[in-house]
């Protein structure tokens, strides 16, 4: 958190390292915007900031019914920590049970030079617990954001729904659930919860500096030093490997396989996840997750939407149907299974249990969509993105979601295989804020520390909570629950570092949908 003092009209005019020098002496506080969200109520979140003279705030979120089966409601504050003279205080994360601590994280802001100390973001990884006689998932993130922002952090608490899909056709009322009722939980850019080459992705991004980019990407080539912990707080979009997000509930993994430029063919040393010129997770441990989880866990299906958007084609090629079946025959086990398919809205009239008995529990949409250029391609999806919109997603929330709720109305109408609401953020609408307020020196220099240096300072995870905040509750609203019934096709629900609270609101909603 280096030179982040959000607090002091000083720091806009005074370099970071005058201010902390003329202020050592002073009291000084971090304001963290804090979201909240569990589906139970035998533990809820609760976060405790320590703040001057010993004195100290608990912000508490006890279980909030919505109305809805399986969801519960997302709620939002802010925490003050602060401290005079003793340069740490403590900033700690609780799952409660009752007035008892069932689990905690404990982080210490030391406010002399503004860094966070405890687990980075790469090590905020889902949590697995028993507690009492029942299972449940913990997930949470702290995250250091620039000047004028406030700091974020996020916990969210659900029973363990690793066998959802099961557990809802076993149930009185839900054997016949079709596919085209379903809500699924899904992971945007799924690999990346890690970059498997660092000298690979550093050497791709000196030769994309070197080119007309991005504005976003721009501000990289600006900084004085780039590398591993630069690039990792703006590609990272996971945390946790992808036999976690499957514990965690999610069924829908968007892919982008990719093999560099030069290489005969796509093999499993060669072929990750490609998030524009850097290469995430390997595919076959990507597959082999998929298959050892489904081993595991009979009654589920897996979606997975392997697509070439995103990938810089001038290091990276995109995977060939021909070595993508390669690659699924390799690592999916017979027992499980795998079918390609160009359209999902096939599926939606079949119900969810013969899906699983059918022996192919891999569904593999594979393409580009068709548009003018590729004529052949994949049926249109009723996708919520927009370039504009989510580019200057930072500044608003409401602007994103107001192309979620655009989408879902659309999709009465029919014409698309099924629709796609993106919940998150995007990396160049997270930059371009920090890129484009050049006359701002203070907070160019925060920005590019922050995202340069921190371990703690991926953009994505920090507008997370300010996005799930807005898209949670709204998907709880009559307008989108009129709009879910209305839709006749399948609907995927897509975020940043996937967790128990879109699962939880994927189960309800799926419910509810059938229900009406």
């Amino acid at each position: 958190m280096r030179g982040s003092i959000k607090h002091h009209a000083a720091a806009a005019v005074m370099g970071a390292a005058a201010f902390l020098s003329a202020a050592t002496a002073d009291a000084k506080s971090l304001d963290f915007d804090v979201t909240a969200y569990t589906d139970n109520q035998t533990l809820h979140p609760s976060f405790y900031c320590e703040q001057t003279g010993g004195s100290s705030t608990t912000l508490s979120y006890p279980y909030k019914a919505s109305g809805i089966e399986f969801m519960g409601t997302t709620e939002s504050g802010t925490c003050d920590v602060s401290t005079y003279l003793e340069p740490h205080s403590a900033f700690n994360f609780h799952a409660m049970a009752g007035s008892t601590s069932a689990r905690e994280i404990s982080y210490q802001i030391n406010l002399y030079n503004d860094e966070i100390e405890g687990t980075q973001i790469t090590q905020q990884a889902a949590q697995f617990f028993t507690y009492g006689n029942a299972s449940y998932v913990l997930n949470y993130g702290i995250t250091d954001l620039p000047m004028p922002f406030n700091d974020t952090a996020y916990l969210y608490i659900g029973n363990d729904q690793s066998d959802w899909m099961a557990e809802l056709t076993g149930s009185s009322g839900y054997a016949g659930i079709t596919f085209g009722d379903l809500v699924l939980p899904a992971a945007h850019d799924a690999g990346m919860f890690q970059i498997s080459d660092s000298t690979a992705a550093t050497s791709n991004l000196k030769g994309v500096c070197g080119t007309a980019v991005p504005a976003a990407f721009n501000f990289l080539c600006q900084e004085a030093e780039y590398g591993a912990t630069a690039l990792q707080n703006v590609s990272l979009t996971q945390k946790d490997v992808i036999y976690d997000q499957l514990r965690i509930g999610t069924r829908y993994f968007d892919i982008r396989p990719g093999y560099p430029i030069g290489d005969a063919k796509a093999t499993d040393t060669n072929t990750t996840h490609i998030h524009n010129f850097i290469p995430g997770a390997p595919l076959a441990g990507m597959l082999d997750d998929v298959s050892r989880f489904l081993g595991e866990h009979t009654g589920e299906i897996v979606v997975l939407r392997i697509q070439s958007n995103g990938i810089d084609h001038g290091y990276y090629q995109f995977i060939s149907s021909t070595d993508l079946t390669a690659a699924l025959d390799r690592h999916i086990a017979a027992g499980i299974g795998y079918r390609l398919v160009d359209d999902l809205s096939t599926l939606s009239g079949q119900s969810l249990k013969s899906i699983v008995g059918a022996g192919k529990r891999v569904i593999v949409v594979y393409g580009a969509e068709k548009s003018s250029t590729n004529p052949t391609g994949i049926p249109d999806i009723n996708d919520s993105y927009d370039d504009n919109d989510y580019q200057a997603s930072i500044h608003s929330p409401t602007a994103v979601n107001g192309d979620v709720a655009t989408t879902l109305q659309a999709c009465s109408g029919g014409g698309a295989q099924y629709t796609l609401l993106q919940l998150q953020d995007t990396a160049s609408g997270a930059l371009l804020p920090f890129y484009t307020q050049t006359q701002y020196t203070p907070l160019i220099l925060d920005a590019s520390e922050v995202i340069g240096n921190s371990d703690f300072g991926n953009i994505l995870q920090g507008t997370k909570p300010w996005f799930d905040a807005v898209n949670y509750p709204w998907l709880q609203s009559s307008a989108a629950l009129a709009s879910l019934v209305a839709c006749h096709m399948p609907v995927v629900i897509q975020n940043d570092f996937v967790d128990v609270a879109l699962t939880s609101h994927a189960i309800g909603l799926s419910k509810y949908r059938h229900d009406n």
